[in-house]
């Protein structure tokens, strides 16, 4: 397969452009504009694609699928649309009525798909009822009205930008200062990308510029490619505008993170409390996670936040605690200390003596014999 070099560059943006909507798609939670701006780079790589499919196809089946992608012109400037207002509003939502963006496109497809029938099956006589007449007046309807419709979508995307910058609350919030100024390179750049090509098309259709016919299929991908280039440079720059979600969202993940980590914390307390698993010699993290049915990573993260601690410090100082009240509350040991550590969950008389000076400062002894004589004082004061 020999590419030339124009076929290499779109090669090149079809794999950018395939690369920066897994992108977007990946991390559509933490930033849900990035489903419409998907969009937008997903009609892109068709309308870039098709000019590769001389690559892959016969003749017939490259026709087809080249008239059929034609729709993705329609999806294009929407999509500019409801992206920058769902970046603009934290209260943005997608309703029905914001569909009615994307009848044109859907009448496109229509007739597209008719046309691209009859290409592929004109030897049958099928959509025979599409003349040759009709097409060529419907495909300069097309191309005409395209670049109008591009123009009055361009406009209405800039007025709502010029809106927003007039409300003053940029001043206020420099997180959407930074995203208006994205927004703004992102239509400028687009804006005079299409506006190259447009003139580019013209001017091959009417004979204005030398040699336009040999190099218009470079020069109508040159403008895009700089466009996309300047995207993807943004992104890599400033990955935030793309993963990082908007404020309400955010307040709204964090509240709710605070409630789940209260929960979890009232039920692991709970739990200790009442079935004591850290009489367990064995008892590990993931064990405990299965009887306190509390995911391991939440876990692991109530335990860390609410004790400053990790899990066998956690498990230990309730072992230590153990001790200490039957330390307590006994007026005579009826096991020794070991015996007795053993029954508390320590597994070994070093980690126990060890364990426990770290948590109470005192070895278990110097411990019992303090608490007997704290019980001596009180007994005497009563007196």
């Amino acid at each position: 397969m020999n590419l030339s070099f124009t076929q290499l560059v779109y090669l090149i943006c079809f794999i950018q452009l395939v690369t920066f909507c897994i992108f977007l798609i990946r991390n559509v939670k933490r930033c849900k504009p990035n489903r419409y701006l998907s969009i937008f780079f997903i009609a892109q790589f068709i309308l870039v694609g098709r000019q590769l499919t001389g690559l892959f196809c016969e003749p017939e089946l490259q026709k087809f699928i080249y008239k059929l992608s034609y729709p993705a012109f329609w999806v294009v400037v929407p999509s500019v649309v409801i992206y920058i207002k769902s970046s603009l509003s934290s209260d943005f939502r997608f309703t029905k009525l914001h569909l009615l963006h994307f009848i044109p496109a859907t009448l496109v497809f229509i007739y597209c798909f008719s046309f691209a029938l009859q290409l592929y099956l004109e030897d049958s006589g099928v959509l025979s009822y599409i003349t040759n007449k009709e097409n060529r007046i419907v495909w300069q309807v097309f191309a005409y009205s395209m670049y109008i419709y591009f123009l009055i979508y361009t406009l209405w995307t800039l007025k709502i930008l010029k809106f927003y910058k007039s409300s003053g609350e940029l001043n206020r919030n420099q997180k959407k200062a930074k995203t208006v100024r994205w927004l703004n390179i992102f239509v400028y750049s687009f804006f005079v990308s299409w506006l190259i090509n447009a003139v580019i098309i013209y001017a091959y259709n009417l004979n204005w510029l030398p040699y336009t016919s040999t190099l218009a299929p470079f020069i109508l991908i040159l403008p895009f490619f700089i466009f996309f280039n300047i995207v993807f440079y943004m992104a890599w720059e400033n990955p935030r505008l793309f993963i990082t979600a908007d404020e309400k969202t955010r307040d709204n993940l964090i509240e709710t993170d605070k409630v789940k980590l209260k929960t979890h914390i009232t039920q692991l307390l709970d739990f200790m409390m009442k079935e004591k698993p850290y009489l367990d010699p064995d008892l590990s993290m993931n064990r405990l996670s299965e009887q306190v049915c509390i995911p391991v990573k939440d876990l692991s993260r109530a335990i860390n936040i609410k004790f400053n601690q990790n899990f066998n410090d956690f498990i230990n100082y309730y072992r230590t605690k153990e001790v200490t009240d039957v330390l307590s509350s006994s007026d005579k040991l009826d096991t020794d200390l070991v015996s007795l550590a053993l029954d508390c969950g320590f597994n070994s008389k070093a980690s126990f003596f060890r364990i426990f000076k770290k948590n109470t400062g005192l070895t278990p002894g110097q411990f019992y014999d303090n608490t007997q004589l704290k019980k001596q004082e009180l007994l005497i004061e009563a007196c």
